[in-house]
């Protein structure tokens, strides 16, 4: 949707493209975040396109100012190798 500006389920030719989208007590999303003692840095700011008929939505992140160690929990996952139809 973000390339194409058309959605992957309904193929609708309107979408929504949502910036900094915000979350319940208006904060911007992150995929994770530093705490200082004056403020909290988010890092791997998200971004949102919508569907405007069917409300389909996908989210991206920006790999660029993502620090994947400092976020707890997180753990890069890798396809496995070869076929799976054997």
């Amino acid at each position: 949707m973000r390339d194409t500006h058309r959605c992957p389920k309904c193929r609708h030719d309107e979408i929504l493209h949502v910036p900094a989208p915000k979350d319940a007590d208006r904060d911007a999303m992150a995929i994770g975040g530093q705490h200082s003692f004056l403020a909290y840095h988010p890092n791997g700011r998200l971004q949102a396109y919508a569907c405007t008929r069917c409300g389909y939505a996908e989210f991206y992140v920006d790999l660029r100012s993502l620090d994947v160690a400092k976020i707890d929990g997180a753990q890069l996952l890798h396809a496995e190798s070869g076929d799976p139809y054997r």
